[in-house]
């Protein structure tokens, strides 16, 4: 906890550069660490044996913070202030929630939980999250241009998130019954919000694409999403087959996974067509450019007009 807390105070002091790097290392590292060692960073915190459920949503956990670091590093690359602005909001709300989950853990399952999940859990999460608050308080909002109509496949991504992030924030308990044979502890449940608080972060993501003018970042959106929805859906798969999980979880992971990964796949490959197609257009087919807008073409038939009387 003391060397996360230095690292993210060296990279504040160092400025916006150093902490957007720090973000999509760290988010990454602990991402891959949560996908393929999930029993190691679990055991460090828990005392308790842990099971196939707890590891699988910490899979699941593990996928979202790999998908938010590939936004990281783009936003990094281009230092758009938009761009920017929305990884903060990101990071921020899926990180209080995030907090809110570990104090919850740490006081209603004493049992499970050890000092270290405080020491590690909360003082990293509280570290994570405070230069991102102080950047967004400390400026005023960056100036925000909307496109022509709200990208269809933005808009599916974001209430796909954030509907399910709150659900397993708020009932993992229930959610997790109907898809598992063994009664879920104080780890597994734990993880579920966790999960759940990192779906509602990455949801203010693709809320703030809305906004991007730049065409390839909404596709670097699109295709963060598929680069943590397929380790998901490769998850789902595994965990049915070593786990403990009933016949509802394969249908409602991979259901759900595959509409979310087959969403986005679309997704980018339409806004990648409309590029190549040379006008910029939202994916309901209008065009964006002022050149091609009904009111610029009602505009030039009027010209056209006067100047033929």
């Amino acid at each position: 906890s003391v060397v996360l807390c230095g690292i993210f105070i060296f990279a504040w002091a160092q400025g916006l550069a150093a902490l957007l790097f720090v973000d999509f290392v760290g988010s990454l590292l602990f991402g891959l660490s949560f996908l393929f060692t999930p029993q190691f960073l679990l055991s460090l915190q828990t005392s308790v044996k842990l099971d196939e459920i707890s590891l699988h949503m910490a899979r699941a956990f593990g996928s979202m913070l790999i998908s938010s670091s590939f936004f990281s590093y783009y936003v990094y690359v281009s230092r758009s202030d938009v761009e920017t602005e929305a990884l903060a909001q990101s990071r921020v709300v899926g990180n209080i929630a995030l907090i809110f989950a570990v104090l919850y853990a740490q006081v209603h399952y004493t049992v499970e939980f050890t000092i270290e999940h405080i020491q590690f859990g909360l003082v990293g999460a509280c570290a994570w999250t405070l230069p991102w608050l102080y950047f967004l308080m400390s400026r005023p909002a960056a100036r925000k241009t909307c496109t022509a109509g709200f990208d269809f496949f933005i808009l599916v991504d974001f209430i796909c998130c954030v509907v399910s992030g709150m659900a397993w924030f708020a009932f993992p308990q229930w959610l997790l019954r109907h898809q598992i044979t063994a009664p879920p502890n104080g780890v597994s449940v734990h993880m579920t919000r966790a999960f759940g608080a990192m779906l509602m972060g990455s949801s203010s993501i693709s809320l703030a694409a809305a906004f991007f003018v730049s065409s390839d970042m909404k596709k670097i959106v699109l295709l963060g999403r598929m680069v943590g929805s397929l380790p998901l859906l490769i998850e789902v798969i595994i965990a049915q087959v070593r786990g403990p999980f009933s016949t509802l979880h394969i249908f409602v992971g991979v259901t759900g996974a595959g509409l979310w990964t087959a969403n986005a796949v679309v997704g980018y490959l339409i806004l990648s067509y409309l590029e190549s197609m040379g006008a910029p257009t939202d994916d309901f087919g209008m065009t964006q450019d002022a050149n091609f807008s009904p009111g610029a073409r009602r505009l030039r038939s009027q010209a056209n007009h006067v100047h033929i009387s």
